[in-house]
């Protein structure tokens, strides 16, 4: 951090273009997006939804501003009607202390099932479980750090061509 502090006195780092316009005019917009080259779009088709297990998938740290909760009543009401379905949630709990509470009503709901955590996953193994998803969920709440959010996660499931499930919030 002091490192950090030094090199970038004087400079404006502004972490989207949407608040650009908000700092003195030599600030720079520098962007974190995915490798796009090397990757194959899979055209998702009514078969993924007629005749497979939809895979509902989400990339990022597992936690209540996240939305775990909210992906977890999804799951709850899809099995509930009794659809098949399958949630993968890719990424550490943030904070670790909510793991246990949060696993503990996977198995209250009767979600084992439904439901896989994976924990972090190397970058290269996470690409290949999108690629094989049917909807990406980015169920972001409405905290500051958010609010000009461009998270991420949404191109890479862009990128393979999966339709996503997005919170108002971003």
């Amino acid at each position: 951090r002091l490192m950090e502090s030094l090199l970038t006195i004087g400079m404006g780092i502004i972490e989207s273009d949407m608040i650009q316009g908000r700092f003195e005019p030599r600030s720079i917009s520098i962007r974190n997006l995915p490798r796009l080259a090397g990757h194959k779009r899979r055209e998702p088709s009514k078969l993924d939804f007629e005749t497979a297990r939809p895979v509902l998938i989400y990339v990022g740290g597992v936690s209540v501003p996240r939305g775990v909760w909210d992906m977890l009543e999804v799951a709850k009401r899809l099995r509930y009607k009794r659809n098949l379905f399958e949630l993968h949630i890719i990424g550490p709990f943030q904070p670790l202390s909510i793991e246990q509470k949060i696993k503990e009503y996977v198995e209250e709901q009767g979600l084992e099932s439904y439901v896989k955590f994976t924990g972090r996953l190397s970058y290269q193994d996470t690409l290949q479980a999108i690629s094989k998803a049917t909807i990406g969920l980015t169920l972001l709440h409405s905290i500051e750090n958010y609010q000009f959010a461009l998270p991420t996660k949404i191109l890479e499931y862009m990128m393979f061509g999966i339709p996503v499930v997005s919170s108002d919030k971003i």
